[in-house]
């Protein structure tokens, strides 16, 4: 029995040390690239420099002829151990399978030879892959994506990334991951490792769509959950980090519920673009160059740390900026809900003297206008806003706390006479005229809020009346008096509700007449509305200030508790029955004073006094002629006790 029990304890510590692709796959499943002699394993085929595979197998080895194609309709398992394929067509390539892909060691997949339109690895629509694993993988296109679609106007199909060191560097026009050359993004997913996707040259988008100047392109479904990604968009046309390629209409939605996630758009790209984009979570920093921070139809923030900055004339949250010589791009709705939020708006970039300067970026809202290129270098307006609700308050500097929102408008630029400055919230500032405009001026500043007044807490005691104060500061270009709504939370901020009483609770000011002891611990905030920012325009901002906490002291009770104890000790012992009865009803209302939680100071001191009186008050029933013989005795008594020292 010693015998067995030690050969089968030496089989697993044999187990135990033996690699990965040994436990996963028999000998018949390992495919080495290197080999051109062997034709067949188990779950593969080898003819015409191409490896079929069918089923599960491990790859290992370098090749700079050979290439892999998983068969159409296949559901696999693959290894790829240090596997090296630099081939002049598409080094892996699948169509209608599903491949579940592990790591191990450190592998390389570049297309980036003769035979073009190549992805690194191609995953074209209708084909699943999944990537994890410990190991790490290079992937580069050549006019497509470094994962993702090959040729031209090829969209992505489902790429899912668990696990493993990740590098997609997309080909001319084709996004790191995602679409080819004029493909869209697919659909995208990631919850684990650590990802790094540039797109290619002449307008791919980091993670998402490819060029899309001719169609296409669009940023597709995108799912962050977690691990670490840095999406660049590709040089020379740009594109967005995140979203759709180069002049792509970027329909599509992004989902981050957590992670690091670092999206930086090149030329006119934005970080994060989408026609839908929701942030939940995670640690999220999006950069445009010469474009929004983050842009969308519809953004909305729950939460997670989110840092945006606009670049150009660009919002930091919201809209781009115009062509040349344009009016400001008008952002999209945007809600704020939650996290810690920091926006930017681009300052405007300088341009000639006789154009003028070009408006800053708001750092919500609008972008700025541009320089007008014509001839007649008129002044263009700065973008508006479709809808900005933010359901949290603003910070008064940076950086914000949790659950607040910092925003700040880009400053314009220009050499004569500048661009205007963005609003902190609501347009971007319009551009300057150029020197040789008629009566040429500077722009003007966007319009919407530049800051906000904060309610501060207050304590009172008991009974007292206060007032809280509160406010928006808009910037000089909105003239509409905002609508105002106090409201309160008995909740700790839980839930509100509208005050809902004639005490200015529609203004800038709520007074508080008269304070009890149920409201220690209220929270009050003011509710915020600007709609038609400026004349004819349709755009709304809803805001909240921050909210200030109500601290109602009790009165101090401690003196008149002690005077009622010392009261209630005095015995009757011929007082008369008016002076007891006053002192005896003057306790019972120093009691009753005692056990009102709303009592006043003023209340407690007066019923100090009156007892007290009553105290003094006191008054002994007058002597009979029996009683005043009888005293008098007492008196002779003691004083000749003293007199004569006797007992």
């Amino acid at each position: 029995m010693k015998k067995v029990l030690a050969i089968l304890l030496t089989l697993f510590i044999i187990l135990a040390l033996l690699p990965v692709s040994a436990l996963a796959i028999s000998s018949d499943d390992f495919i080495d690239l290197d080999d051109s002699v062997t034709t067949q394993g188990t779950g593969w085929s080898y003819s015409d420099m191409v490896f079929t595979v069918t089923g599960d197998v491990t790859i290992t080895g370098a090749t700079t002829e050979n290439r892999v194609v998983v068969q159409p309709g296949a559901d696999v398992n693959v290894i790829l151990d240090n596997a090296n394929i630099v081939v002049s067509d598409c080094s892996f390539s699948m169509a209608g399978a599903t491949v579940n892909l592990t790591l191990v060691g450190a592998n390389i997949l570049n297309s980036n030879g003769t035979q073009g339109q190549k992805a690194g690895l191609e995953v074209s629509a209708g084909s699943t892959l999944v990537i994890g694993g410990t190991g790490s993988l290079a992937a580069t296109g050549k006019e497509g994506a470094g994962i993702g679609g090959s040729g031209y106007f090829n969209d992505c199909g489902n790429i899912s990334i668990t696990g493993g060191v990740i590098t997609a560097n997309g080909g001319s026009g084709g996004a790191g991951i995602g679409g080819s050359n004029g493909g869209g993004g697919g659909t995208i997913s990631i919850s684990g490792g650590e990802v790094t996707a540039k797109g290619g040259l002449n307008g791919g988008a980091g993670i998402g769509g490819g060029n899309g100047s001719e169609g296409g392109g669009a940023c597709g479904t995108v799912t962050i959950s977690g691990g670490t990604v840095t999406a660049t968009a590709g040089s020379f046309l740009g594109g967005s980090g995140i979203g759709g390629g180069n002049s792509s209409m970027c329909s599509g939605s992004i989902t981050i519920d957590g992670g690091i996630v670092k999206a930086t758009g090149y030329r006119f790209g934005a970080g994060i673009e989408s026609s839908d984009i929701v942030i939940n979570n995670g640690n999220v920093t999006a950069k445009g160059t010469r474009n929004a921070g983050i842009s969308g139809d519809s953004i909305t923030i729950n939460g997670g740390a989110v840092t945006a900055n606009g670049d150009g004339s660009a919002a930091g949250i919201g809209g781009g900026i115009a062509p040349s010589g344009g009016n400001g791009q008008r952002s999209g709705n945007i809600t704020i809900n939650g996290g810690s939020v920091t926006a930017i708006g681009g300052n405007g970039n300088t341009t000639t003297a006789n154009r003028g300067g070009n408006g800053g970026g708001a750092g919500i809202g609008g972008g700025g206008g541009t320089a007008d290129t014509s001839s007649a270098h008129k002044s263009k307006l700065g973008g508006g806003v479709s809808s900005i609700i933010i359901n949290i308050p603003l910070a008064s500097s940076y950086p914000p706390g949790e659950n607040e929102v910092y925003a700040q408008g880009g400053t314009g630029s220009g050499i004569n006479y500048k661009g205007g400055k963005g609003a902190n919230i609501g347009y971007g500032g319009s551009s300057g005229d150029g020197a040789d405009a008629p009566n040429a001026s500077d722009g003007t500043d966007g319009a919407g809020i530049d800051g906000i007044i904060n309610p501060e807490n207050k304590t009172v005691n008991v009974t007292n009346s206060t007032t809280f104060n509160a406010g928006v500061i808009p910037t000089e270009e909105c003239l509409l008096v905002p609508a105002v709504q106090w409201q309160i939370s008995t909740d700790n901020g839980k839930t509100w509700k509208d005050v809902e009483d004639s005490n200015s609770s529609n203004s800038g000011i709520y007074i508080l007449t008269a304070t009890s002891l149920s409201m220690n611990g209220n929270l009050y905030r003011n509710e915020i509305t600007i709609t038609n920012i400026i004349e004819n325009d349709t755009g709304s901002i809803k805001l909240y200030t921050k909210p200030a906490m109500l601290t109602v002291n009790a009165a101090v009770v401690d003196t008149l508790a002690t005077l009622i104890t010392q009261a209630k000790a005095i015995e009757k012992n011929g007082y008369s029955d008016a002076t007891w009865n006053t002192l005896q009803a003057a306790i019972t209302d120093a009691q009753n004073i005692v056990a009102d939680a709303d009592v006043s100071q003023a209340q407690v001191d007066s019923q100090i006094a009156d007892l007290q009186k009553a105290i003094d008050g006191l008054r002994k029933n007058p002597l009979s002629l029996w009683e005043k013989i009888i005293e008098f005795i007492q008196k002779i008594t003691k004083w000749l006790k003293e007199l004569f020292k006797f007992n």
